[in-house]
């Protein structure tokens, strides 16, 4: 079968604050951190930009192979240390030319495995073409 198509991970890591004091609520946003992680270890592999802070969490602009993709980031609910990532096109034209966004993320999910497989304090990442398999 295919992984192509399976751009949602899930891990599990106690790399990145997981709780929000009383005082941070309303103010603070988790995932900043695993976003900056993220930046900084895909030197080298891809380009990535400023993390931006979203509803959902944080996005991180990223460009791979010559494309422009969002990896998503938001602390997920199934556990304390859960955390869920997704690779989005970044543009219409990404949108429009499916095949080579397809391309370029498969790229950046396969980067993505393993820089998590080689970080010991996180789990290896599960990909799932569904967020709902996530459950």
């Amino acid at each position: 079968m295919s992984h192509e198509n399976k751009l949602h991970g899930y891990f599990e890591t106690e790399l990145f604050r997981f709780h929000l004091d009383d005082a941070d609520l309303d103010r603070v946003m988790l995932g900043r951190d695993c976003a900056e992680w993220f930046k900084s270890r895909l030197v080298g592999t891809a380009e990535a930009g400023e993390p931006a802070e979203e509803d959902f969490g944080w996005v991180l602009p990223v460009t791979i192979a010559g494309r422009r993709l969002w990896l998503m980031l938001q602390k997920w609910h199934t556990t304390e240390r859960a955390w869920h990532i997704w690779i989005e096109p970044r543009g219409l034209v990404a949108r429009i030319q499916r095949t080579r966004f397809a391309a370029a993320a498969t790229e950046l999910r396969d980067a993505i495995d393993r820089l998590l497989v080689g970080e010991p304090r996180a789990g290896a990442v599960h990909w799932v073409a569904d967020p709902g398999e996530l459950e």
